[in-house]
């Protein structure tokens, strides 16, 4: 499963198109939550939280997304990062559920689009770890949840989105090593299914780079239906340090 947030709505943008009829984003007052409702306590100490909504006679849609404040490159390359990929999702999903909703014969159940920010992140002096999490009904038998991790820091001087390889040196074999290491932890767990019976053998890109930043190593998250049927939900597979090895670049946990 490639897709990250929803299928047909991947990319962002940060103008919102008054066209479309979307509200300008306002800052979110009070306590706010994750999509699972644990509270963003700690997230607000260092981020404002901004959030879009809108209602309609068989959908709603809301986007709640950090803007941290901290004013240092690597946060403004996740500011402007992160505004575009929520409000460009959301103006996406609402176009392409106005459209559905027009041409249905009849009143379906309510379509949903959500994005809240994830519970966990991880600040050092040169690295920002974050995530969000969306959840989208479009009818049919559920929905789908989607965990997105996004990590950023500088790299030669200059801020943006990092991938797996920016955190192992240079040409070492560092995704043989995180492959084996997370597929030896999956296939001890029973719902694991399609990693035990042999219909995944191996991890693409994008699940490479779906991974978030802790203190002692990396936690990865898989969504629905990529190690397993839907009931099964996701998994994570936590690697240590020790278990990233020695071409593991722990600076940047410093």
């Amino acid at each position: 499963m490639k897709n990250r947030f929803f299928p047909a709505a991947r990319c962002f943008a940060v103008a919102i198109s008054f066209a479309l009829g979307l509200a300008a984003s306002v800052p979110s007052a009070g306590a706010q939550e994750t999509l699972g409702g644990q509270k963003l306590t700690a997230l607000q100490r260092v981020a404002r939280l901004e959030t879009l909504s809108e209602k309609g006679k068989n959908y709603t849609a809301k986007i709640t997304f950090p803007v941290f404040r901290a004013r240092n490159p690597v946060a403004r390359a996740a500011n402007a990062h992160i505004r575009r990929q929520t409000t460009s999702a959301y103006r996406a999903w609402l176009q392409n559920a106005r459209t559905e909703l027009k041409n249905l014969p009849a009143s379906p159940a309510p379509y949903d689009f959500q994005i809240a920010p994830a519970p966990s992140f991880f600040v050092t002096r040169r690295l920002l770890s974050t995530g969000l999490d969306s959840y989208q009904y479009n009818g049919g038998a559920h929905g789908m949840t989607i965990l997105t991790p996004l990590n950023f820091g500088l790299v030669k001087g200059r801020a943006r989105l990092l991938n797996l390889g920016d955190f192992f040196q240079p040409n070492t074999p560092y995704r043989a090593l995180v492959e084996t290491r997370i597929f030896a932890k999956l296939r001890k767990d029973p719902n694991a299914m399609w990693v035990r019976d042999g219909s995944v053998k191996k991890l693409e890109t994008s699940q490479f780079n779906n991974f978030s930043v802790e203190r002692d190593g990396l936690r990865w998250l898989f969504n629905q239906y990529e190690m397993g049927p839907y009931a099964v939900g996701q998994f994570e597979v936590k690697l240590s340090l020790q278990e990233l090895g020695p071409n593991f670049r722990r600076e940047w946990l410093r």
